[in-house]
């Protein structure tokens, strides 16, 4: 991020094409054309502030000579949002987003009307003017003036005598460009006229070997102390200090695994099985079905939970839920949290595939999830009551505290034998070798399906004086039931009232009701 004028020139700096047509310089205002040889690129030291924007300029001068396009578009690939401005100086402008630390030019004092006393002046004025004299004077005798900076003009020369070094500060001598901004590592470079900030790459040459002169050293080189440096460590500048430090080699990356944003776990590699982002880092996983999802239950929603579709969040995405078994249209859950959901916050579910890195301490491989009676609460035993609805989300494939997983294998919907329908026909447990308890006698209590159709089949059978032969018909009389022809000749010889039933009479015969036969 562009911060001042020195990062651009640390930016153009870094061009080699730059590097070897161009000489760059900040300056406080546009230069004036200068016609000197070669081609100069100024950087104006401070840029034009907007409320969110810093623009800074740059000015390009050239005879000519150096080809002014191929840093043009050097500068354009290196700053962001260069625009040109073409004229004898070509005038760029690049504009980087304004922050706290931004380098402005410093505000102007602001002038402040005071009560002056003019008395006092007066008569520092006076002694100015004595002290002036005084000074004529002793020039026109041919007397040296006073030593140091602050003395007089005299035979030994403007001020006296030579000036202490200890009473000048660099920036004060007549060759040194005044007002540049110190930073940590600036370094001045003569341009030929007097000492700036001019940016010019440093070439340095190590001689060493016998009967050679100069650096020979590393340490030497860098003015650091290598004193305490071990087999193996290398140096690293540090920008914070200014300092080079002495710090062990990193090792290099001999795999995927080594990498500092990889977490791979050996015992999930599988055929097929690649690398997902969970959002922090790259874990091995299968590829999920992962849909988006919004959270606005005011509260957030943990990685793992199961959830289920509560309504549309303005973006059209669905909104979430906890989900559980009991509730009030509270399920089906539609999968998983991939990941923790912050209220307020899109996030994804997993329909299906295997969700990594979660807590299944409390369970077994291989157990069956179901949702429970608690929202977002995920239980391995089946609920039984007949008001809560049965959903298996999934199975567990790895027991761990933190590198647990379950493979998400929901329907999207109830998917077991309704509770209610198991508490209609009396069977307490579907995986139960008994059908429960019926009132009756005939089908004995506790027995499987088997059992109770062979005691129904053996009841009917024993209703039956014979065996049913086909071509017969049967009806019930006096508790069991006998062959029709049976029934109709014990019909011919009852009795009713004193007299005879009798079947099959010629046609024309009376039918006594009352005390007589029917004849």
């Amino acid at each position: 991020m562009i911060l001042s004028s020195a990062d651009i020139l640390r930016v153009l700096g870094g061009s080699e094409i730059i590097r070897l047509s161009a000489k760059l310089k900040i300056v406080d205002g546009k230069p004036a054309l200068s016609g000197a040889e070669g081609l100069f690129v100024y950087v104006g030291r401070f840029p034009r502030l907007q409320e969110f924007e810093a623009t800074w300029t740059i000015w390009i001068e050239s005879d000519g000579s150096e080809p002014d396009d191929l840093v043009i578009a050097e500068i354009k690939k290196l700053l962001p949002r260069v625009e040109v401005r073409p004229g004898l100086m070509v005038e760029v402008t690049t504009t980087e987003f304004r922050s706290e630390n931004t380098q402005s030019a410093p505000e102007a004092p602001q002038v402040k009307t005071a009560q002056v006393d003019l008395a006092q002046y007066e008569e520092r004025f006076q002694a100015l003017v004595e002290d002036v004299q005084d000074q004529m004077l002793l020039v026109a005798s041919g007397r040296p003036g006073r030593d140091g900076i602050d003395g007089k003009d005299g035979v030994d020369g403007r001020d006296g005598k030579d000036v202490d070094g200890t009473q000048l500060e660099l920036f004060q001598l007549a060759d040194v460009e005044g007002g540049i901004p110190l930073e940590k590592g600036q370094v001045l470079t003569w341009d030929g006229s007097e000492w700036t900030n001019l940016f010019i790459p440093q070439l340095l040459s190590v001689v060493s070997g016998e009967g050679g002169s100069g650096v020979n050293t590393l340490a030497a080189l860098l003015d650091t102390d290598t004193s305490g440096v071990v087999d193996g460590e290398i140096l690293v500048y540090r920008s914070a200090t200014g300092d080079w430090t002495a710090e062990p080699a990193p090792s290099p990356a001999q795999s995927l695994d080594d990498l500092t944003d990889v977490n791979i776990d050996p015992a999930l590699l599988g055929v097929d099985f690649g690398l997902v982002y969970d959002g922090t880092e790259w874990v091995v996983a299968s590829p999920p079905v992962l849909v988006d999802g919004h959270n606005q239950t005011g509260a957030t929603i943990p990685k793992g939970t199961p959830v289920y579709v509560v309504g549309t969040h303005a973006s059209g995405k669905p909104l979430l839920a906890p989900a559980d078994a009991d509730g009030a249209e509270t399920y089906p859950a539609i999968g998983l949290t991939h990941e923790d959901v912050v209220d307020g916050i899109d996030g994804h579910v997993m329909l299906s595939g295997v969700l990594t890195h979660v807590d299944t301490s409390a369970y077994s491989a291989g157990d069956a999830l179901y949702l429970s009676t608690t929202p977002g609460v995920l239980t391995n035993v089946r609920p039984t009551a007949a008001n809560e609805k049965v959903q298996k989300v999934g199975l567990v494939t790895r027991v761990h505290a933190t590198a647990g997983s379950i493979l998400i294998i929901g329907a999207g919907r109830t998917n077991d034998i309704n509770n209610e329908l198991v508490a209609l026909i009396g069977a307490g447990d579907r995986n139960a070798v008994d059908l429960g308890t019926f009132p009756g006698t005939t089908i004995s209590d506790n027995v499987d399906v088997k059992t109770a159709l062979q005691e129904l089949e053996t009841a009917v059978e024993s209703s039956v004086e014979e065996a049913p032969q086909d071509g017969n018909y049967y009806v019930r009389q006096n508790g069991s039931w006998v062959n029709l022809a049976d029934a109709l000749t014990a019909l011919n010889d009852r009795t009713i009232d004193g007299g005879n039933f009798i079947t099959g009479s010629s046609a024309g015969d009376s039918e006594i009701v009352d005390g007589g036969n029917f004849s």
